[in-house]
C-alpha cells in the first residue's frame, strides 16, 4: 500500500507540464532529481528518496484512450506531495495500479487532463506539488493525477 501525506508548503516544483502528441507522451520542465518512480497507467510521479517528496510527472498517454468528460476539482492547494513509507529504494519502480490500470480523461473545456478516478467528494484532498500537477488523495492513499499541460503539435 502506499501512502502519502500533503504538506503546506509552497516551495514546489516551478515549470511547465508539456503534452508531446507525435510522441504522445507527458513531460515537465524543468526536471528535478527523481530517483524513485511510481507507476500510474503509464505515467511516473518521479519522487526524491531523500526527501520522499513528489517533484515532477511523466510518460507515455496515448490520446486515443482518453475519456472525453468534465474534471470538476475545485478544492486544493498548492504544497509537497509526500510518500510516507520508506522501505522504497532508489533507483527503483512501483506500479499503484497492479491490480486495474486507471483510465484517463480529458476535459476539452478546462484543459485538464485525469488519470484515475473523477469522482471527487469530500474525502478527497488536492495537492498542486508541481505547476499544473495536483495529486488527488482519498484517505492518504492516491486518487488520481490531474495535469494541464501544454500541448506541443
Amino acid at each position: 500500500m502506499f501512502l502519502f501525506n500533503i504538506r503546506n508548503n509552497l516551495n514546489y516544483n516551478n515549470g511547465k507540464v508539456f503534452y508531446y502528441s507525435d510522441e504522445e507522451t507527458f513531460d515537465f520542465s524543468p526536471r528535478i532529481n527523481s530517483d524513485i518512480s511510481l507507476l500510474v497507467a503509464y505515467l511516473n510521479i518521479g519522487i526524491d528518496s531523500e526527501s520522499m517528496r513528489a517533484t515532477q510527472v511523466w510518460g507515455i498517454s496515448p490520446k486515443k484512450s482518453w475519456i472525453k468528460s468534465s474534471i470538476n476539482l475545485s478544492d486544493y492547494e498548492k504544497g509537497e506531495l509526500i510518500l510516507i513509507n520508506n522501505n522504497y529504494s532508489s533507483g527503483l519502480s512501483w506500479r499503484i495500479d497492479s491490480e486495474n490500470i486507471w483510465k484517463s480523461y480529458y476535459d476539452e473545456n478546462t484543459g485538464w487532463h485525469c488519470t484515475g478516478s473523477i469522482i471527487f467528494d469530500e474525502n478527497c484532498k488536492g495537492v498542486e506539488f508541481a505547476t499544473n500537477t495536483i495529486a488527488v488523495l482519498k484517505k492518504n492513499e492516491l486518487h488520481s493525477i490531474l495535469l494541464k499541460p501544454n500541448f506541443i503539435i
